[in-house]
């Protein structure tokens, strides 16, 4: 009631009524009306003549279901599930609501009902704070923008539940505090995350105000960032706060004891207080912040279902918000209130992975583009007024002030069901500890610190961003939807934290083209076909696939892509846009997973698919008969295997299940007799290239399905029913086999006898040496086919006889033609118009992840010079399996990577008991990979094909028993296809008889004989007069009669004129590359001298960077006058890139300056030699 006619509306009189109060006196009532307070009116409001003061009626909001509840100075009325619609004060012995001023600042919590979800809201918005500490926020009037409502202190959150589940807390100790700001702060330096950010960071250290409680996180890459991090820390503070730090208290750690700190101290009269050791209680300050942070980090991401490498965002948007809501329990207040003075504004926070839209304002747009691209929010800048937000596909964080929220949508983010389901942005995501264990890993360096012990259970990689902490740089803010400069405190908004980039890009693999998949026809006119791959998210391991929920339409990602067009069950799995992935194409068909039990690959429809079609093609080929097994007869058990079939990019192109038999379980001469069956060697697969590129024909490649099924047993073999697929009317039935079948010890020999059969019928011709070679020839046309078990190359200098092939392979057996060859045995083979490039990228860059050599500094030589790796025998041990698994890495690599071969057979000798300075050594040529991953062999078309070789031997130069080392390599023309380091087996008593081993070791060309070549008269490369002479005559026979009988062949062949010893210079000595450590000159000279290139991928096109195979320099110039070194002459123009490009007179004088002048005009000096001077 209102004594007050002017505020009335819709006013009508009334009389005859009559209101009494407390004394006893009347007041008669003449009307009533509505009262209109800003948004809100207040109905029947009745108007008493003579009435000082507007009064509520306690009786009309009971009569409502409404609570009214007085305190001692103190009234409030409250809806049943505890909303505070009023709240008055007791200022004299009445209770007095100021209703318009209540109403301005915050109108909207009396005009709207609270949702059940918005305690939960503002529990998320503030970055999981404690619901308790959320009431005594607003009822103490500590911040400023948080509604009105009382929150349920019993809600129960998921996140939280997860995140902050600790052991019971003990009562805390009384304490003296400090007296003021900065004179004492804490620091804590939190061990690596296993979890490393985008720029790097792997640290973060805490710094707390002893008397505020205000705390900033930094982010450090290295512990050794931490004294200059703290100096100039501690400078910017103090300037800013205009008060001195008096007092720094740590643990023992090298990073905070150490002579920089302590220098720093002295100079301006900081005490250090170091904590006992192993004592984190008395530092318990920040001890406790750190697990607040983690606490709150961790629910964070485990209830936005973000990706892992967003912590250091999450850390610093919870150091954020806290220093804002935590209260101080002497003071009662705030960090941020103690610091600067004044109550903190929470208006503008929002929920940690809300949705949210950022202003486009790229110059490219163009007219009709969008104004907005989605992002997801992960923090505030610390360095400006504006939100920090990630584009997810790009994993660019971005700081803007032109973002706009969906507060529908940063609600269903923000609210957690029974159900423990949600929406988030587009993704539907089912809830799984799984993915809370996966963040409990990353922080298991936290708990370490605070408990002694690791409560890390599982295990997680990935990127993470790495904002500035949240530092002095401060601000208060008052919008609604998005920062604004409003009362924006200048002197602490400047140079405290290091400055944020405005952007911070995720590191990618590079693009590259992906296989095309499809079955290809073999035409006249070859196309390249070039996509651009699509990165869709892998689905993960521990997530069910077997809820049948329909998803409503509802959701935000059905929008464009309505059910009923879906393929399979929508809401099987988490879709996550990642940088490694599959391609979108096969993402909806294909699994990611690859299970190792029957009973899990039951339940998954991709995977069942596979088994069905691998028991069909038994069925296809009559592999087997169910009979009854008969007596006396032993049966073998079979396996299911399961693996995803992956391209060169890392795709996954098919979901392959195996059915093979445990052949271990075989008896020699009962169940199997002869088991060889012949594979190409690398070095022919090397030829076969070479040989490509000099007749200038296309290699293609072909897989036949199922291979081994082919091949008929002579045998008789019986094996049980796979599991999973037993016949229900015959359980105690076993498979008699009439072909081979996977496992089996006679498997690869009965598929080759096939293979054999089939083309030696259709008038192929098998290799006289290499029996995986077949070969077809119709005049001067030519059909070469390399074999390696069910995998095939093959071309021909005739598309027809090719596509002849084709159908010679495809009328006996089921082929997946796979097009022209890019990845072959760990190959990558890139075909282009002036020539063949093999290299092994992908593999160097996943040997790199794998042994965690990603982020290590390059080095220009695989072994240091002078070659100092021997036996070890007081060093320490290291792990041999390790060892021997990089040694083995390196030695396949080795394939397309003759510049790493010496240096990685000398590891290789150590593999029986590794020492540190072993494992130093294959970590010193892992470091050189990283500085030449895209080095390989070029093999230009045309060009000449003749047979020469280099050979060097390193006399005594085995530290163990002093043995020599030969080194050889063989070219075909200007093609580099054979080369070898080895150990010899003999000791040698000279350097002749060295050198004399290495040659005849060299000496090989019957395997040329099946494609048809003969060579006479083939020049090996000798730095050796000595050895040249044994081969050539019997002289000093005193000293080379104990040689091997084995090795004189050599003499017989030069006898007959097979081949020819020439002399070469040591300086250009090729074979040096495998007998000794060269300096990273030399191998430069080395590598362009064996036309050993670099090309570097590109995505969009098959066109790569090609280093040219020819040297620019033509010279005919001669000075008769000077006397020819004809030696050096003769030497010089053996060497392949000097003999095809280069001519000289024979009478001009050939040295180092002629050879030196080729190198600098090499197009390879440019690219590899930049800061390396040739004499």
């Amino acid at each position: 009631m209102t004594g007050r006619k002017e505020l009335l509306f819709n006013y009508k009189e009334e009389y005859g009524v009559s209101v009494k109060f407390g004394n006893n006196d009347l007041a008669p009532v003449v009307g009533q009306g509505d009262i209109v307070c800003n948004n809100i009116t207040i109905q029947n409001v009745a108007h008493v003549v003579g009435l000082n003061h507007n009064l509520f009626s306690i009786g009309k909001f009971c009569d409502k279901d409404l609570e009214v509840n007085f305190k001692k100075h103190r009234c409030a009325v409250r809806t049943e599930e505890g909303r505070e619609l009023l709240v008055g004060s007791r200022p004299t012995n009445l209770y007095s609501i100021k209703l318009r001023h209540m109403l301005a600042k915050n109108s909207k919590c009396l005009i709207s009902k609270t949702s059940f979800h918005q305690s939960l809201l503002w529990h998320r918005r503030l970055s999981q704070l404690n619901y308790r500490y959320i009431d005594r926020l607003d009822k103490q009037q500590l911040v400023s923008g948080i509604p009105m409502i009382k929150f349920d202190t019993e809600q129960i959150c998921s996140g939280c539940v997860q995140g902050k589940m600790k052991r019971a807390s003990h009562p805390p100790k009384p304490e003296q505090g400090s007296k003021s700001p900065l004179s004492l702060i804490h620091m804590d330096l939190c061990a690596p995350m296993k979890i490393v950010s985008l720029a790097g960071k792997k640290y973060v250290l805490v710094i707390v105000d002893d008397f505020s409680r205000y705390t900033w996180t930094k982010f450090l890459k290295t512990m050794d960032e931490t004294s200059e991090l703290i100096i100039n820390f501690i400078k910017a503070v103090q300037v800013q706060l205009k008060l001195p730090v008096q007092t720094v208290r740590t643990d023992n750690g090298t990073e905070f004891k150490n002579q920089v700190l302590k220098g720093f101290y002295n100079s301006l009269g900081i005490t250090q207080i170091f904590s006992a050791a192993r004592t984190p209680e008395q530092n318990g300050a920040v001890e406790r912040r750190n697990r607040t942070l983690v606490e709150a980090a961790r629910s964070m991401l485990t209830q936005s279902q973000l990706p892992q490498y967003l912590w250091a965002e999450a850390v610093n948007t919870a150091c954020y918000t806290q220093n804002r809501s935590i209260i101080h329990r002497r003071f009662g207040k705030t960090p941020y209130h103690l610091l600067f003075g004044r109550i903190p504004n929470v208006d503008y926070f929002k929920v940690f992975g809300c949705p949210c839209f950022v202003l486009n304002e790229t110059e490219n747009r163009g007219k009709f583009g969008t104004k907005s691209d989605e992002m997801i929010f992960v923090g505030y800048s610390d360095c400006s007024v504006a939100y920090r937000v990630m584009n997810k596909k790009l994993r660019v964080v971005y700081e803007s002030v032109n973002v706009k929220f969906d507060p529908l949508v940063e609600i269903s983010s923000s609210t957690s069901t029974t159900t423990d389901q949600c929406i988030l942005i587009s993704f539907f995501i089912n809830h799984s500890s799984s993915i809370y264990n996966c963040v409990r890993f990353m922080f298991e360096y936290f708990y370490d610190d605070l408990y002694g012990t690791n409560q890390a259970s599982t295990s997680a990689t990935g990127l993470s961003s790495t904002p500035s902490s949240s530092a002095l740089t401060s601000f208060e803010v008052t919008p609604v939807s998005s920062p604004t400069a409003h009362d924006v405190n200048i002197s602490e908004s400047s140079g405290l934290s290091s400055p944020t980039s405005e952007a911070v890009v995720a590191p990618l693999l590079p693009e590259s083209d992906l296989l095309d998949t499809s079955s290809h026809e073999l035409s006249d006119h070859p196309e390249s076909v070039s996509t651009q791959p699509l990165l869709v998210d892998v689905i993960p391991d521990h997530l069910s696939v077997n809820d049948q929920t329909p998803l409503p339409h509802t959701a935000k990602w059905t929008k464009d892509h309505p059910i009923e067009l879906i393929i399979g069950d929508p809401t099987s799995s988490v879709q996550t846009r990642a940088a490694i992935a599959n391609e979108c194409n096969f993402s909806v068909f294909l699994s990611a997973i690859e299970p190792t039990r029957v009973s899990d690959v039951l339940q998954d429809s991709d995977w069942v698919t596979a088994m069905q079609e691998e028991l069909n093609q038994f069925s296809a080929l009559k592999v087997w008969r169910l009979v009854k097994l008969p007596k006396h007869k032993s049966v073998i058990d079979t396996k299911w295997l399961f693996k995803n079939k992956r391209d060169a990019n890392n795709i996954i192109v098919r979901n392959k299940a195996r059915l093979v038999a445990k052949g271990y379980r075989q008896q020699e001469g009962i169940d199997y007799d002869e088991t060889f069956a012949p594979v190409a060697r690398l070095e022919a697969i090397r030829m076969f290239l070479a040989y490509a590129a000099y007749k200038d024909f296309t290699v293609f490649q072909m897989d036949v399905k199922t291979a081994f099924l082919y091949g008929h047993l002579k045998e008789e073999v019986y094996v049980s029913q796979p599991e999973g697929f037993v016949d229900q009317e015959h359980p105690d039935y076993v498979y008699v086999l009439d072909k081979a079948l996977y496992g089996l010890k006679q498997a690869p020999r009965a598929w080759y006898d096939e293979l054999s059969k089939h083309l030696l019928s259709k008038g192929f011709k098998k290799g006289s040496v290499d029996s995986t070679l077949f070969l077809m020839k119709e005049g001067e046309l030519i059909v070469v086919i390399q074999i390696y078990v069910d995998d095939i190359i093959f071309g021909s200098t005739s598309r027809e006889l090719c596509k002849k092939f084709e159908m010679v392979m495809t009328e006996e057996f089921k082929m997946s033609m796979m097009g022209e060859i890019n990845f072959f045995l760990g190959l990558q083979v890139r075909q282009f118009s002036d020539g063949i490039f093999i290299n092994q990228s992908k593999y160097i860059f996943d040997l790199l992840k794998k042994y965690d050599m990603s982020r290590c500094n390059s080095i220009g030589t695989p072994m240091a010079t002078g070659n100092s790796i021997g036996p070890d025998h007081e060093g320490k041990d290291v792990d041999l399996r390790n060892y021997r698994s990089m040694v083995g890495s390196l030695m396949y690599l080795t394939t397309s990577r003759p510049d790493i071969m010496f240096a990685t057979c000398v590891c290789a000798r150590y593999q029986a008991k590794p020492k540190e300075s072993h494992l130093a050594a294959v970590k010193r040529i892992f470091r050189y990979l990283k500085g030449t991953p895209y080095y390989g062999i070029w093999y230009p078309k045309g060009l000449g094909f003749e047979l020469q070789a280099y050979t060097d031997a390193d006399y005594g130069g085995c530290n163990m028993d002093w043995k020599s080392t030969s080194g050889h390599l063989q070219f075909l023309g200007n093609k580099l296809v054979s080369w070898a380091s080895k150990k010899q087996q003999c000791v040698s008593t000279s350097t002749a008889e060295s050198e004399y081993v290495a040659a005849a070791s060299c000496f090989s060309q019957s395997q040329l004989r099946d494609y048809g070549l003969e060579y006479k008269k083939i020049p090996i490369y000798c730095d050796s007069k000595s050895a040249i002479a044994i081969s050539a005559n019997p002289v000093q026979h005193s000293k080379t009669k104990y040689i091997d009988i084995r090795y004189h062949f050599l003499k017989d062949n030069v006898e007959k004129e097979n081949i020819e010893l020439y002399f070469v210079n040591t300086e250009f000595q090729l074979a040096d590359l495998f007998t000794k450590a060269l300096d990273e000159k030399s191998i430069l000279v080395v590598v362009v001298l064996c036309e050993f290139c670099i090309r570097f991928p590109v995505s969009t096109t098959p066109v790569a960077m090609v280093v040219p195979d020819v040297l620019s320099v033509q010279s005919t110039q001669h000075d008769p006058s000077i006397d020819a070194d004809r030696q050096l002459l003769q030497s010089s123009l053996f060497l392949p890139s000097v003999s095809n490009n280069v001519s000289f007179n024979p009478h001009a004088k050939m040295g180092a300056p002629v050879i030196t002048a080729i190198l600098r005009n090499h197009p390879l000096y440019t690219v590899l030699t930049k800061t390396i001077q040739f004499p």
